[in-house]
């Protein structure tokens, strides 16, 4: 993954979404987002994913800016050069899990049971960490 252009690390917060905000952005992940499940590094570390990735730059910054989080240029191979510029903004970790659930009433049926699952196991890789199962018996999931 190419570095990010902004600033990183677990501490940073992820900002209060306006309502229409939330709504622009649920419509954009429903087309174009991924919500996945990772495990990464060594040891491994289970980890959850909301990724943006698209050529559209403006609607990848606007999403980064909504994250409090940096855009990744795709590195395109001598090959494919006509190809257009992909950009790319991740969401991971409890940050992720905090916007899905803010997400989750906005989203259609198949996009609800994919973050459904990766609450399910973030609830049991993270358990002692933090609480999701009461956030989703409040939905009604």
């Amino acid at each position: 993954m190419p570095r990010q252009k902004g600033s990183r690390g677990p501490n940073r917060e992820l900002p209060a979404i306006s309502p229409i905000d939330l709504a622009w952005l649920a419509g954009v992940l429903e087309g174009e987002g991924s919500f996945i499940e990772t495990w990464v590094g060594r040891p491994k570390y289970h980890n959850v994913v909301i990724c943006l990735k698209m050529t559209d730059r403006d609607v990848v910054d606007r999403v980064a800016a909504l994250w409090n989080s940096g855009v990744y240029d795709e590195k395109v191979p001598r090959s494919i050069l006509s190809r257009k510029v992909s950009y790319a903004a991740y969401l991971t970790g409890q940050r992720a899990i905090a916007l899905m659930y803010q997400l989750w009433p906005h989203m259609g049926e198949r996009r609800r049971a994919q973050i459904s699952r990766l609450f399910d196991a973030w609830q049991k890789h993270h358990a002692a960490k933090f609480q999701v199962g009461a956030q989703m018996a409040a939905l009604g999931g």
